[in-house]
Parts: structure tokens; sequence; C-alpha cells
């Protein structure tokens, strides 16, 4: 159900796609993780904290929003779907996500969502631009960990984007940059 993969990009694409992050593309930010119009309200074993982050939009609504979305995420996705044997239908929405260092407990992380709510029609893979801290953690119904996956460079976790799952800000480093793709099955 969780796949994770290391190693899923070539080393020159890995170098081109950390300077893009560091350098290249524009970055806005959020009050907010998971937006709290969403009313989400998951049952966690962890403590919860729906801290701010940055984010550039690669695509949302239908539609291209960025220049780097050809040559970044959708190569991403090609290698994804060479590996799982299948195609996806289309995008929903990708972005990256930058979280800033935070002086937090070892046992928090931010709001516990899903990406998707809708059962067997959307995937989701998040993709770990850099070596960092700030671990994803995967739940069950009950809010009890079923997985957690530490932040390294070219390593892709794929999962169905109904699974309850939250990050962490980074404690001892400084940034935490991953992409977020959601794909139509």
């Amino acid at each position: 159900m969780i796949s994770v993969i290391d190693n899923l990009m070539s080393d020159n694409f890995v170098m081109w796609y950390h300077k893009l992050h560091e350098s290249d593309i524009a970055w806005y930010y959020k009050p907010w993780t998971v937006d709290p119009t969403y009313g989400l309200n998951e049952p966690s074993e962890n403590k919860q904290d729906n801290h701010g982050q940055f984010c550039h939009v690669f695509y949302m609504d239908d539609k291209i929003n960025s220049d780097f979305f050809i040559n970044g995420p959708q190569k991403i996705i090609t290698e994804i779907e060479k590996l799982n044997k299948r195609k996806f239908t289309r995008p929903y929405r990708i972005k990256s996500n930058l979280t800033m260092c935070k002086n937090r407990e070892d046992d928090t992380v931010g709001t516990v969502h899903t990406d998707y709510n809708t059962k067997n029609t959307y995937m989701s893979a998040i993709y770990y631009i850099h070596d960092t801290d700030g671990d994803t953690f995967f739940y069950d119904k009950s809010g009890k960990i079923t997985k957690r996956v530490s932040p390294k460079q070219n390593r892709c976790v794929v999962f169905p984007s109904e699974m309850l799952h939250a990050g962490q800000t980074p404690k001892e480093n400084e940034v935490r940059m991953v992409t977020n793709i959601v794909m139509v099955k």
C-alpha cells in the first residue's frame, strides 16, 4: 500500500531539482499546512501543529502553474509510472512545500490529513528534495502510527491519497523541502 522508492531519479536531475528549489522558483507563504476551513480533526497519537509553510504550485485546477512543471514534477511522475507499470489519468495537484526549522517536541507533527478522501481514485507521492529531518507519519483510522518515513534526497513515498498522514517541521536542519504529487488513477 505504501511504497518507498530510493534513488528514483538520475544524479543530474537530483542536482538540478535541488538547485531549482534553493534559488530559482518563487515561494509563497501559507499560514497553515492544511487549510483550516476543511475542519479536519483526525485522531493521532502525535501532537498536531498546523504550522505555516512556503509553497510553489506546479499544477492545480487542471492547469500548469509553473514553467518548471515539464522538466521537474512531470519527470518524477514518469519515473513512478515506469516503476509501477501503469500510467495515471492526469495530475490533480502538484506543489512543493518548504517548512522552516522549529523548536518542537519530538512527537509533534503537522495536521493529520488525507490528500483526497475518495477511496481508490487518487494516488499521492512525496518526493524528498534533500537530506533533512522532519519525518512523514502514516496513520490508521484510529490515529495509530502505521509507518514512518525519513526524508532522504531522491527518496519518494507513494501511497493512496485517502491515507491519513502528516509531516514534521525540521528540528535539526534549516528547512525541509518536498514535492507533493496527487494524481488521478
